[in-house]
């Protein structure tokens, strides 16, 4: 069974173009290559591929509200805080986690959140 609405590599080609085989010139006279299709690209330490989709959401976004620290009460800054608390409540209703006995705690990366989990069962 598929668990993709569409078949894996249509997703690849539309979302990761980057990821597809091609020739690209640089200003300073360099030619990069893109990654081929039979590429699986794994080294997401210091950035992960994302989909075009997702930056076309973002930038519509970004461009039309104001963001703040979501740990202030400044207009902005409660904006921030629904955003987060509504991420929060759709990953754990993903999860199937009531929020009544569940928790979710967004970290900075791998690293911090395997640091949380040590700090919390010492």
């Amino acid at each position: 069974m598929n668990p993709y609405p569409v078949p894996i590599d249509r997703i690849r080609r539309k979302e990761y173009p980057l990821l597809n085989s091609e020739s690209l010139p640089t200003r300073d006279g360099l030619t990069l290559t893109r990654l081929d299709a039979e590429t699986t690209y794994l080294d997401h330490a210091g950035s992960t591929p994302h989909p075009k989709s997702l930056m076309k959401d973002y930038q519509k976004l970004m461009n039309a509200h104001l963001f703040g620290n979501p740990h202030s009460q400044s207009p902005s800054s409660l904006q921030s805080t629904e955003v987060v608390e509504t991420a929060r409540l759709r990953m754990l209703h993903f999860f199937r986690a009531d929020p009544e006995h569940f928790d979710l705690v967004f970290v900075a990366n791998a690293t911090a959140a395997l640091k949380l989990v040590a700090e919390g069962v010492r």
